[in-house]
């Protein structure tokens, strides 16, 4: 059983476990786009697809506020290289995300939140900065949800902590666009 399947068996297993106390199911979309910080260099470009299930979470309560906790599997598309020696390539990324949602306002009828999430991620390639396939993907965004819908802009990281490698990681800045079901 290769490592791409196991990652997708873990987030068909959670979604499903999330299943029976699912509050609400949602999908995103959003261009990725790469950033040159913190050492790295291939400034990838692509599109983020993922569906999961949103809950309150009263464990992660924080000065009286409850969050959502977001449950997400996710597919990200990109390109990169292009540079130096480096053709350019494709990445598939397949993933799995746990996010804290912290209602931090209100703008006019909708929420305004504040987004910590962690995650792991499978690479189809290695990559001038990424030396292993299955790296952690801290993340950290702002949010609006209004009804059905949900906007956010937030920063996506994905490096193999230091395990293999010189470990610049990658940088990106995701824009996500949702709709609850």
């Amino acid at each position: 059983m290769n490592l791409l399947f196991r990652t997708l068996v873990l987030g068909a297993g959670v979604l499903a476990a999330g299943m029976t106390q699912a509050q609400q199911w949602f999908f995103r979309i959003g261009p990725s786009f790469g950033q040159p910080v913190l050492g790295s260099e291939d400034t990838r470009r692509g599109t983020y697809y993922g569906v999961g299930f949103a809950k309150p979470e009263g464990r992660l309560k924080y000065r009286g506020s409850t969050p959502n906790l977001l449950v997400e599997t996710y597919y990200l598309f990109t390109k990169g290289g292009g540079f130096e020696d480096i053709p350019v390539n494709d990445m598939r990324s397949y993933g799995l995300s746990v996010t804290a949602r912290y209602r931090i306002g209100r703008l006019g009828k909708g929420d305004i939140g504040l987004d910590l999430g962690w995650g792991a991620v499978y690479n189809s390639i290695r990559t001038r900065d990424l030396d292993s396939n299955l790296n952690s993907t801290p993340m950290i965004g702002v949010s609006f949800e209004f009804q059905k819908y949900d906007m956010s802009v937030r920063w996506y990281h994905a490096s193999n902590g230091g395990s293999s490698g010189n470990n610049q990681g990658t940088n990106q800045i995701q824009y996500l666009v949702g709709f609850k079901f």
